[in-house]
């Protein structure tokens, strides 16, 4: 069964816009950006850094939007081992 053909007309599904391990095809993962302030694990009382905005990758389209602040703060956390808590965690 061949692939679907990246379509030319259509750049902002450029493949060089993707992860390397997605198809441009691919419609049930999401890229969802996000600010949120962070501490250390060695100190997670002190809330040391703001991230004004991040962009967190392969997040699945099925989490319910009710869980999706949860979820998105247990993956950056486990993505991130030094990082200790999150705090005003805000889906842009």
């Amino acid at each position: 069964m061949a692939t679907p053909q990246e379509p030319s007309s259509l750049p902002h599904l450029s493949r060089r816009l993707q992860p390397a391990n997605r198809p441009w095809f691919c419609s049930d993962i999401m890229d969802i950006c996000v600010s949120y302030e962070y501490s250390y694990a060695s100190d997670p009382r002190a809330f040391i850094a703001t991230v004004p905005t991040q962009l967190v990758a392969d997040v699945p389209a099925n989490i319910p939007r009710a869980l999706l602040p949860e979820y998105i703060a247990a993956l950056i956390l486990q993505r991130s081992p030094t990082m200790g808590k999150l705090r005003n965690l805000k889906i842009l």
